[in-house]
């Protein structure tokens, strides 16, 4: 199979039927009634809703239009999540699981509408869960009992129409997949119709703890400031360093690659309930989209093999010939499984956030930005108390609390003991494409060596003190505490930190 080096989603390649909008960073000191951090599925969405509700909205995003999850989505739209409706009826009374339907049916429909009424790419398939063992088979049959109880029609098959062998198949006609740049596009054009300002390549460093909030920014043209009545954060990992989400959350890590398919493709939306995951979906005339193979942030040593797994697999179960993009997308587990979407501190009524959708954030993700807009408007959604971060069943969400954190102490110390046992590596010493991590006295340091520059920044995470670990596949610097990732030369790419990484190659 040939392959290309096209390191970025294949929807910033595809052609566009409409204008892109064009965005600048903001200039100068601006008054809102809502402030809208990140410019990704979520934020887009809250903010269109608010500005057609009146509300002054100005979205701020730190690098483009979908450079986070959505942007690297495989963006399948549907009620059919996999097995990930049985995990929620293990430790949620049935009405519970029944409101988290209706969110994402809700947020389905509104996608769905907006493609219809913008005539956006859109695509109507059935969406697939396929089993390839008896165990799979089994997990089938659970989740198709939690959707007839729900109100989901789902088929239980016997197999699936794959070019390869299942053992089952759990079938849901009359579902939706998007080109999620284009469909982002869709929102930023909606949003400025309807008077809301969005602004690219705005980082907000700080929000400001009075009344009105008071944000502060930074450009490549310097510095500015946002007032606001309300602040949203929608950004994955909230970037506020407040209410302790970080410790609440598990930052995962996925791959995709698109390649082409010569002849007949899978025709509808696919996951496999067995391990590894296994995601496909069609994209455009010839290509076919894979996922799957993810971990958690900076716990796999071995990122560059698992994108060339999938590769392996995608040619021998779906004769591929040619893979044209890869990349990557990081999405966040919640302790109980459900979003977090609310008050982004107990006692706060005007921060808000919106995170841990698990891997279905166009229809979760939709929803959440439903009831965030519809608690700044009065209008309050079903969901919104069962979705609440401060939710009165948070005692419940305490053993997967623990468990997460012993992960992260464990890392924390691992990583430490590996840094300060060796010597960071002579520059010269280290291939193309590699990334080492070493000591300088008794500091951690890493060494990449990326298009044939080296570089040499600090390996410790601004945000808690993780050492870090380089990803081979992604040419970045990644902390297996709570997710946050850095480029090559130390610039912060996403996660809870707040700042980029020290370079120590420049004095």
């Amino acid at each position: 199979m040939t392959t290309g080096r096209t390191d970025h989603p294949l929807w910033r390649d595809t052609p566009r039927t409409a204008p892109t909008p064009q965005l600048v960073p903001l200039s100068g000191d601006v008054t809102c009634d809502v402030a809208v951090v990140g410019a990704g599925l979520v934020g887009l969405t809250t903010a269109l809703e608010l500005a057609r509700a009146g509300r002054s909205v100005v979205v701020l995003e730190a690098r483009h239009v979908g450079a986070g999850t959505t942007g690297g989505s495989s963006a399948k739209v549907t009620l059919q999540q996999g097995t990930h409706l049985s995990s929620l009826a293990a430790r949620h009374e049935p009405a519970t699981v029944r409101l988290y339907v209706q969110a994402c049916a809700t947020g389905q429909q509104y996608v769905r509408d907006l493609c219809e009424a913008t005539g956006a790419t859109h695509d109507v398939l059935a969406a697939v869960t396929y089993a390839t063992s008896p165990s799979g088979r089994a997990a089938l049959a659970d989740e198709a009992g939690v959707m007839a109880a729900a109100g989901i029609p789902g088929e239980l098959l016997s197999s699936a129409d794959l070019p390869f062998g299942t053992t089952g198949a759990l079938r849901l006609a009359d579902q939706l997949q998007v080109d999620p740049q284009a469909y982002l596009e869709v929102l930023v054009a909606q949003a400025l119709a309807a008077g809301a300002r969005v602004h690219v390549g705005t980082r907000v460093d700080r929000v400001g703890t009075g009344t009105p909030r008071e944000l502060t920014c930074s450009t490549a043209q310097g510095r500015a400031r946002v007032r606001a009545g309300h602040v949203v954060v929608a950004t994955g990992s909230p970037v506020l360093d407040r209410g302790g989400f970080f410790a609440r959350l598990e930052p995962q890590r996925s791959y995709c690659i698109a390649v082409r398919v010569p002849g007949e493709r899978p025709a509808g939306m696919y996951l496999s309930a067995d391990s590894p995951t296994r995601s496909i979906r069609p994209a455009g005339e010839d290509r076919v989209v894979v996922g799957g193979n993810g971990h958690p942030v900076g716990r796999a040593q071995d990122n560059a093999a698992r994108v060339a797994d999938l590769e392996r697999w995608a040619a021998e179960h779906l004769g591929a010939t040619e893979v044209t993009h890869r990349w990557a997308a990081q999405d966040y587990r919640t302790t109980d499984g459900l979003p977090f979407v609310g008050r982004l501190e107990p006692w706060s009524h005007d921060l808000w956030v919106a995170t841990g959708f698990a891997k279905w954030g166009m229809t979760a993700g939709t929803a959440a930005a439903l009831a965030l807009a519809g608690a700044l408007t009065e209008r309050p959604a079903a969901w919104a108390a069962s979705w609440d971060p401060w939710r009165g069943d948070a005692a419940t969400q305490v053993p997967d609390t623990a468990t997460f954190n012993a992960h992260v102490v464990q890392e924390g110390a691992t990583g430490w003991f590996g840094a300060l046992r060796d010597v960071a590596p002579d520059p010269a010493q280290v291939p193309e494409g590699g990334g080492v991590v070493g000591r300088a006295g008794l500091r951690p340091v890493g060494v990449s060596r990326v298009d044939g520059t080296v570089r040499t920044v600090s390996a410790v995470c601004p945000h808690l003190g993780g050492v870090l670990r380089w990803n081979d596949a992604e040419m970045s610097w990644d902390c297996p505490l709570h997710g946050s990732r850095f480029a090559a030369d130390g610039a912060r790419l996403e996660g809870p930190a707040r700042c980029g990484l020290a370079r120590l190659d420049t004095r």
